[in-house]
């Protein structure tokens, strides 16, 4: 009799310690999901441009890829052609070359690809960097088959629950846009340049800089490159590899060795491929310091003059 006792005070406790624990999880739970479900109805860089392209791949006649250099640098309206900026933060060459190969077969206008080759680019791997939260943008408005079952690249309240933003959104009210039409970051103006922004260069170029040398991400970024030249090659579009300007106080810091490679990197591509054409900017002495952003940046203005730049070397290119 006692024990039968116990037992029915046990399973008494039992049950209300599971009503107060749903009660308690229920909300946080349903709290988590209206925070993605909002996150995610928001226009961010990412669905905005897979929206674009998904409408208009067919009219681009020059396609701007690579990370925040080409992001702030090109403004595809200098361009004579419909041209589109396809870059982001922080992309590396795996996913310019998952967003060229999802467009290409509907690419039936395209012309000219701009990839751009930075001093980090041959040994940068997103998902191994401080920026790796991005890798989810991908996964979730690109629709990207990547990492298919990590949920940290597959919920955007693993980057924070940004409750405010998340009702913001529901409510169809979404956040100021800092990209064009035609995709070119926006707010990268002169006018928002801070006054200490020739400092930024020493820290650049240390964040950027892989003591290293890894030669397995070098190879995988070469094969990624390759991958996209012969693609270009396919539809005979012609494919060039930009190295952005950049202010003495980033370019004078950057590590011999690295620069170096990434020239080879950029030189073998351009021997192996017809199709391909390499423009080195690095240290043009047309950009003046009016022309940047940050000491790796440039500003509007900057974008306009190198897209000018662009596009009259675009019109001394032989087509075959």
């Amino acid at each position: 009799m006692v024990v039968t006792r116990v037992s029915s005070i046990s399973n008494s406790e039992l049950k209300r310690f599971l009503i107060r624990t749903l009660a308690f999880l229920l909300p946080v739970f349903v709290f988590l999901v209206l925070c993605e479900i909002g996150l995610r109805k928001r226009m961010t860089d990412y669905k905005y441009k897979n929206l674009w392209l998904s409408e208009h791949a067919p009219t681009v006649e020059v396609f701007i890829l690579g990370s925040s250099h080409s992001y702030s640098g090109i403004d595809p309206t200098v361009f004579s052609r419909r041209a589109f900026n396809g870059a982001h933060m922080s992309q590396d060459l795996n996913y310019d070359e998952f967003i060229f190969r999802k467009f290409a077969p509907k690419m039936d206008s395209l012309r000219y690809l701009i990839l751009p080759i930075s001093y980090f680019t041959p040994y940068w791997k997103l998902e191994e960097t401080p920026d790796h939260a991005r890798v989810k943008d991908y996964m979730l408005y690109y629709h990207c088959p990547y990492h298919p079952f990590n949920p940290q690249y597959r919920l955007e309240v693993y980057d924070g629950l940004r409750p405010l933003v998340a009702i913001k959104a529901l409510l169809g009210i979404d956040p100021p846009r800092f990209f064009s039409d035609f995709g070119q970051l926006t707010n990268y103006t002169r006018q928002l340049r801070k006054e200490n922004w020739k400092e930024s260069g020493k820290t650049a170029a240390k964040r950027h800089t892989d003591q290293s040398l890894d030669q397995h991400t070098y190879d995988e970024n070469l094969t990624h490159a390759k991958m996209i030249a012969s693609l270009c090659q396919e539809k005979n579009v012609s494919l060039i590899l930009l190295t952005t300007p950049t202010y003495k106080t980033y370019h004078e810091c950057l590590m011999p060795e690295q620069l170096s490679q990434m020239h080879v990197f950029c030189r073998q591509l351009e021997t192996t491929f017809s199709n391909v054409r390499y423009l080195d900017m690095e240290t043009d002495e047309r950009f003046l310091e009016e022309d940047f952003f940050d000491a790796d940046h440039l500003n509007d203005q900057g974008a306009k003059k190198l897209t000018l730049i662009l596009e009259n070397y675009i019109m001394q290119l032989p087509r075959s």
